[in-house]
């Protein structure tokens, strides 16, 4: 018998089997929608992650950019060299490289920002965790894991 449990669990089965949890999970959660069955989900808490997680990337937002004068909700990436015109060549090209690795950073620090800012937004409009592709509420467990989650596990990624 414990063989037989060893094979199911390497084998495509396993995958057929876990496609079809997801398929009844989300069934479960059409169910809970139609007849208006709250599922529940700490949303202050996730709120306060949200939050926490706000301040934590403005912080690493301004190591490597500042704010954009002409639009405050936007970044901008620092550059390396402060006074190019006396610095010597290697100088420059440290600036340069600096600049190109802040941007990069910047943005994939501003993508999530962006999340997190829509996120706290469905809260306060009471959208929270429901799945952008199918309208299906999102997973506990995966908002828990990620609470600026915009789909639900069947959709995460799509």
């Amino acid at each position: 018998m414990r063989d037989m449990k060893n094979v199911c669990a390497s084998s495509p089965i396993s995958s057929l089997i876990s496609r079809i949890s997801v398929l009844i999970l989300s069934l479960v959660s059409c169910l809970y929608l139609k007849y208006n069955v709250p599922m529940i989900i700490n949303t202050e808490l996730l709120k306060e992650k949200l939050q926490d997680e706000l301040v934590a990337l403005e912080s690493e937002l301004s190591t490597v950019g500042r704010k954009n004068p002409s639009n405050p909700e936007d970044w901008e990436a620092v550059e390396g060299a402060d006074n190019i015109d006396t610095a010597e060549e290697a100088e420059v090209s440290e600036g340069m490289e600096t600049f190109e690795t802040n941007t990069a950073i910047l943005n994939q620090l501003e993508i999530r920002l962006n999340e997190v800012k829509d996120a706290l937004a469905k809260i306060d409009n009471n959208t929270y965790g429901i799945c952008e592709t199918c309208g299906l509420p999102i997973e506990g467990d995966r908002l828990e894991v990620n609470p600026g989650a915009r789909t639900c596990k069947l959709h995460m990624n799509d």
